[in-house]
């Protein structure tokens, strides 16, 4: 009689894809009673964003950029390097909720004035037209 016992399938790209999906619904915060958690006491700076150029950088109006703190999105694809997994849905769901609040955001600085690629690291709020939203 043949066996029945199944092997364990191997981790591998599909596995992966999946946790690096399942961490960026964690970190953008889908859930309401996240995003009401993490208020801005105050502001810096309100900005009008340009460009969304992955889920956790953008440009503004002005040339600067800015790098969300506290999201750590998937790379899209650069310098010859393909796309991670959910790079683009990352990219896609930033824009969505700049989209929604006109474009603009609420910033907090941080004090690291810039970090080694040149981006200024924010705390940032969006505005829509029901809420406000921030993360982290």
């Amino acid at each position: 009689m043949p066996s029945t016992r199944r092997t364990p399938p191997r981790p591998g790209r599909y596995a992966k894809a999946l946790l690096w999906g399942a961490f960026f619904v964690w970190a953008v915060g889908t859930s309401p009673a996240r995003a009401t958690t993490c208020a801005l006491d105050h502001a810096d700076e309100t900005v009008r964003v340009e460009r969304v150029f992955d889920g956790d950088t953008v440009r503004l109006a002005d040339g600067r950029h800015l790098r969300f703190i506290g999201l750590d999105t998937p790379e899209v694809a650069h310098d010859r390097r393909p796309a991670e997994p959910y790079a683009d849905e990352a990219a896609r769901a930033v824009q969505q909720l700049i989209a929604a609040g006109d474009h603009r955001l609420r910033l907090r600085h941080d004090a690291e004035a810039q970090d080694r690629y040149g981006r200024l690291p924010v705390f940032w709020q969006s505005f829509t037209a029901t809420t406000r939203r921030c993360w982290p």
